[in-house]
């Protein structure tokens, strides 16, 4: 669902209804609820106006610039955390209130590979798009609706996925993907 005017003026009265109640004109109840949508979606809009892209809104009441980061679970294991936040996805927001850890990843068998994480509008919450195993692999593609937060280099007989690649070489880690909209 794109917003319906790119020349970014809010419309507030196109096919609305009216109805006079003791000599006042007034929009009907449905209608006002549409201009109000539609509002929203011009400011939100406006806010973003110099991006076409989708990503992470930084937003100060939701984990500002940290909305949807991904990390390595606290205790070294073979988890991630995400943190909540706000998306654009398709000219529209998204919010996931609830931070997600997520299931155990599983090392590959011959050949590494790249995991991504991602925010799904349709699903209203984080998911996993599992990869490929291949000598050089590369991150999955990312689905409508899905907004691209990290990628997970899992290699063959990984026991950790730590935040960053670091020496020895031999665990998994997280590169951060996020497209920050706002800052």
């Amino acid at each position: 669902m794109a917003y319906k005017n790119p020349d970014r003026h809010p419309i507030l009265l196109t096919s609305a209804t009216t109805q006079t109640v003791s000599g006042q004109t007034t929009l009907d109840y449905f209608d006002k609820i549409a201009a109000a949508i539609e509002m929203q979606q011009w400011l939100f809009f406006a806010l973003v106006s110099s991006v076409d892209d989708d990503g992470v809104m930084a937003v100060g009441l939701l984990n500002g610039l940290d909305g949807g980061k991904v990390s390595a679970a606290s205790t070294p294991s073979m988890k991630v955390n995400v943190q909540g936040g706000v998306f654009f996805v398709d000219y529209v927001p998204f919010r996931i209130m609830s931070d997600y850890t997520s299931a155990d990843f599983v090392a590959p068998v011959s050949n590494p590979r790249i995991d991504a994480i991602v925010a799904s509008a349709t699903l209203g919450a984080m998911a996993i798009i599992p990869g490929v195993e291949e000598a050089v692999p590369s991150v999955p593609a990312v689905g409508t609706g899905e907004v691209l937060l990290a990628s997970i280099y899992l290699r063959t007989g990984m026991v950790t996925i730590e935040d960053s690649d670091v020496s020895p070489f031999t665990e998994g880690y997280i590169t951060d993907q996020r497209v920050m909209l706002n800052t």
